[in-house]
């Protein structure tokens, strides 16, 4: 069966394109809206589309309905896809929230900015409100212990390093300070993959509070470490490698730079910040948006790369969500190829088709729990 569409308007209000099955060109299908996972409402697609009769004999081939009534207050995964059918449209997600999305910045003292609970709630986790049980501290730390010895049996080399929240390091600039727990996820398992000698499980708090002025680690105005916090995770990261950064890197200045946090306020809030720029010939860089496909077929939104270097240490498979892709020019600088993934959990699937040197797991915080190490995401290398 040959099912061929696109997807013409995809918002939080409303949705159209079109979709035909070419070996059965009189049968219309039927459009179906995923919600968080459960479907909402199925359409059927029959409408008239004269701008598909230059393609197919039959045009009542297409789908228009909205969608602002069958959605939530506060964030919504939205995916379109075609009852029945495996097949899967082009940009076929969105990520759509009702709330104003300033209610998620809290302004702190001298222009600092700081995530407040959204949907990974980052202030509870800061708290300790979202400790993992001891049984599920036990079960994520053995799992990657299992992962660790297949990649060693891969003569693979691995490190998973989890990026601290800005609100613990930068506390102090807070309107009002957190306690910040011991009963945080990353503490926890880091904890007890230290309590077995596993060196290769790593919580970056102590290598940023190493810094001589550790909120130096991030900038005002964004979540993600700033580029003197980047350069320090990445050398911690190759020293666990046994490896060296090399590169040369240049200094560049931004004098507008709002962030993720202050792009948020109305209006936006920008200052200066200086990023790190490493110095690599690229021969080969492919950068676009991620095919990973969840078990039962909800997608991940984010992106892939890959790049490849004329020098470099071997191929990495690098895995992590914002914080990884932006730091990704670091490892780009590092490897001779690098393979990136945009994903919030571990995953060995592409590891038997790349055959990497190197796999780096660069977590941030808010995302740790009790499934951290569930194998469950399907990656599709380039």
């Amino acid at each position: 069966m040959a099912i061929v569409g696109y997807i013409d308007l995809f918002t939080g209000s409303e949705c159209a394109g079109w979709v035909i099955d070419e070996e059965n060109p009189r049968d219309a299908l039927n459009v179906c809206l995923i919600v968080n996972g459960e479907e909402k409402h199925i359409e059927k697609a029959d409408l008239e589309r004269s701008d598909l009769a230059h393609l197919y004999s039959h045009t009542k081939h297409g789908f228009a309905f909205g969608i602002a009534d069958l959605i939530g207050r506060g964030k919504n995964n939205l995916r379109l896809t075609v009852k029945g059918h495996e097949f899967a449209f082009r940009n076929d997600q969105i990520t759509f929230d009702s709330r104003n999305s300033s209610s998620f910045v809290e302004i702190g003292e001298n222009g600092w900015l700081f995530l407040q609970n959204d949907s990974n709630k980052t202030t509870d986790i800061i708290a300790g409100k979202s400790a993992l049980a001891n049984s599920a501290v036990d079960e994520v730390i053995t799992r990657y212990q299992h992962i660790s010895a297949y990649f060693a049996s891969k003569n693979i080399k691995t490190v998973t390093y989890i990026v601290p929240e800005k609100g613990i390091l930068c506390n102090k600039f807070r309107s009002s300070p957190l306690h910040v727990s011991d009963q945080r996820p990353a503490m926890q398992l880091y904890k007890e993959a230290r309590a077995r000698n596993i060196n290769t499980f790593t919580y970056g708090a102590e290598d940023l509070e190493g810094l001589e002025n550790p909120e130096e680690a991030y900038t005002k105005h964004d979540t993600h470490p700033s580029a003197i916090g980047q350069k320090t995770i990445v050398d911690s990261i190759l020293s666990r490698l046994e490896l060296t950064f090399a590169s040369e890197i240049t200094t560049e200045e931004i004098p507008e730079f709002s962030g993720d946090l202050g792009s948020k306020l109305i209006p936006p809030q920008a200052g200066m910040i200086k990023i790190f720029q490493p110095t690599y010939t690229t021969h080969e860089l492919v950068d676009e948006v991620t095919p990973a496909m969840k078990e039962g077929g909800m997608k991940l939104t984010g992106r892939r790369a890959f790049h490849r270097n004329e020098n470099g240490a071997g191929t990495c498979v690098l895995l992590g969500t914002s914080t990884a892709y932006y730091m990704r020019d670091f490892f780009f600088s590092i490897f001779h190829e690098t393979h990136y993934f945009w994903t919030a959990k571990i995953s060995v699937s592409a590891i038997d088709v790349i055959r990497p040197d190197y796999v780096i797991f660069l977590a941030t915080e808010r995302t740790v729990s009790a499934n951290f190490m569930d194998n469950d995401v399907i990656f599709h290398p380039l």
